[in-house]
């Protein structure tokens, strides 16, 4: 089991806890998965925009990847503008893929520890990310109401589902979290108006 806890600290854990992990400087960690293609490692996303990659055995921090934002730095209040709102991997190559606050999606190559790429994917914070179990796909879920579906090879927008196929508005919030099934084409997602939806 893995989770994120507002302590600036991921835990990695069968039973009883096995690692405690507080990142650099006490940075707050927003989202968290399994490196897909090492699942020796996590991958924690931060709220300065940073992905870190750790080690589950040791519970080290092996290394952290800057977004690249022009706001990779956290303000008084805690928050950054570019922070991870969700991370994933890649099922087959050493991507971590995630998205952010600031409206865009990155990807990260965890080999060389950088980011790679920078999308500028939707009009309101990006926030949940999926990436389909052929890898050739992801989806991206935001508060501007849309749900988009990305080629990764050519970062083109395959489909858009706009807002009167997702979620209502409730306040700032609209759609929450987005995901793909591991094997049929199928994707759903779930939002602020209370309502999961399943998309064909």
């Amino acid at each position: 089991m893995v989770r994120c806890i507002c302590f600036a600290q991921v835990e990695a854990y069968e039973e009883p806890l096995l690692h405690q992990v507080t990142l650099r400087n006490g940075v707050v960690p927003t989202s968290v998965c399994l490196n897909q293609t090492n699942t020796d490692q996590l991958l924690a996303g931060d709220v300065s925009g940073a992905v870190s990659l750790i080690d589950v055995e040791t519970g080290t921090v092996i290394s952290t990847m800057a977004s690249g934002a022009a706001s990779d730095s956290v303000s008084a209040d805690g928050q950054g503008d570019a922070r991870v709102m969700s991370v994933v991997s890649h099922p087959t190559l050493p991507l971590a893929i995630s998205g952010h606050a600031d409206k865009c999606v990155r990807s990260f190559d965890v080999r060389q520890g950088k980011c790679t790429k920078t999308i500028a994917a939707h009009h309101g914070v990006v926030t949940s990310v999926s990436v389909d179990a052929s890898g050739v796909f992801i989806a991206t879920a935001s508060h501007d109401q849309r749900i988009r579906t990305w080629d990764i090879s050519t970062s083109k927008i395959i489909q858009s589902i706009d807002s009167h196929m997702t979620h209502r508005k409730k306040g700032d919030e609209a759609v929450h979290c987005v995901a793909f099934h591991p094997l049929l084409p199928i994707l759903s997602s779930a939002g602020a108006d209370g309502i999961v939806r399943i998309y064909l």
